[in-house]
């Protein structure tokens, strides 16, 4: 596994970001462990209670101001993307640019051409770290990133997925602070079969979201790709047993297998 890292988002303790901090230079610094399974040791401001597990052998480790993600050079996708919501950071996006940013990060990142070029196959560019919920901080345009972007059905991207994005905001505002874990689910992974959207790329089978408090409180959320733009995202709750079977990544594990209480309620459901 490899990791980059852009400015200090792995800290020695937890602490809430500061909003109004100095904007900084990201420079990627890259560095080399052993084992994936090794990145749980670290404490990550966007994953207080442990970023997930995998023993995929794709996967880079990023970190940023506003998010941590994990790319799997594979499936040219992050295989998710953790981050701190906060409400003093989500802001109006109107008038901010959304034009994709591609990194050096690594030969298999979707390049701009290619992204507009699966958009025409039916596919929308979604950000997992959506920039809505960093434009009230200096980092928003760290969003653009391709790293962070996946293709998604525009069925499924304006339905249930943009239900539980507003919920998370409507929640963020009342309560202050909430964190996300979120990617694309590919089947190959699990059983060797997948949507081809491309010949070289394949289409997410499904997609995951993991809202939780910092004290436990969490609710699992699994999208068909195929999902009609009408269902609710209430109607997709999950466990965490299935999301874990789904992506063979284990989360949250400072929580071991301690029962959580859910924020269905708080999401909007009943």
């Amino acid at each position: 596994m490899m990791v980059y890292e852009s400015f200090m988002n792995i800290e020695c303790a937890f602490r809430r970001p500061s909003i109004g901090a100095p904007r900084l230079v990201g420079i990627l610094i890259l560095m080399s462990l052993t084992n994936l399974s090794i990145g749980a040791d670290y404490r990550v401001v966007h994953c207080p209670q442990g970023c997930p597990i995998s023993d995929a052998e794709d996967n880079r480790l990023i970190f940023r101001q506003t998010y941590a993600l994990s790319y799997n050079t594979k499936n040219r996708a992050p295989a998710w993307v953790a981050y701190h919501m906060v409400a003093e950071g989500v802001g109006i996006a109107t008038g901010l640019p959304r034009g994709i940013i591609v990194e050096n990060v690594s030969e298999s990142t979707l390049s701009a051409k290619e992204f507009a070029n699966l958009e025409k196959r039916g596919a929308v560019r979604v950000q997992l770290a959506p920039l809505v919920n960093f434009a009230g901080t200096p980092y928003w345009l760290s969003s653009n990133y391709a790293t962070n972007s996946v293709l998604m059905p525009s069925a499924l991207a304006n339905g249930a997925w943009a239900g539980l994005e507003w919920a998370s905001r409507n929640l963020v505002a009342r309560q202050g602070e909430l964190y996300v874990l979120a990617g694309p689910i590919f089947k190959q992974d699990i059983d060797g079969n997948s949507s081809q959207l491309g010949s070289d790329y394949s289409f997410p089978d499904s997609y995951f979201k993991v809202v939780h408090t910092i004290s436990g409180e969490v609710s699992y959320f699994l999208f068909e790709a195929d999902l009609p733009v009408h269902v609710h995202h209430c109607e997709r709750l999950a466990t965490r047993k299935q999301i874990q079977e789904a992506t063979g990544l284990t989360f949250m594990p400072r929580f071991g297998n301690v029962a959580l209480e859910t924020l269905d309620e708080k999401l909007g459901c009943l």
